[in-house]
């Protein structure tokens, strides 16, 4: 563990508590408390199974709500913003309400 002042180190990190790897948020239950700013850690896993061969195994995937429809995120700390695909949306919520246009 290394603790020190993170806006040190950069300008994007001067409002950041903790940097955790995604080496340990794969291994472990967690949830994420927006109203109270907490992370909140569970019971990591015993066996540590062998990647399954399966693309998306090793990575770290967050499911949030849209309008009301559950939809899967990849996490990507490589990628500052947030990528959705039109096509794969409306797939999963043909009744999608959206508002303004898109930046081209």
């Amino acid at each position: 563990m290394l603790l020190g002042h993170l806006a040190v180190y950069s300008d994007y990190a001067r409002n950041v508590d903790a940097v955790i790897g995604t080496d340990l948020l794969k291994l472990c239950n967690f949830s994420i408390d927006y109203d109270s700013k907490k992370i909140i850690f569970y019971s990591c896993q015993q066996d540590y199974s062998q990647p399954s061969g399966e693309p998306l195994s090793e990575c770290l995937m967050v499911e949030v709500q849209v309008q009301g429809h559950p939809v899967r995120l990849i996490v990507d700390t490589g990628f500052s913003g947030l990528l959705l695909y039109e096509e794969r949306l409306l797939k999963r919520i043909p009744a999608l309400k959206t508002q303004g246009i898109p930046p081209a």
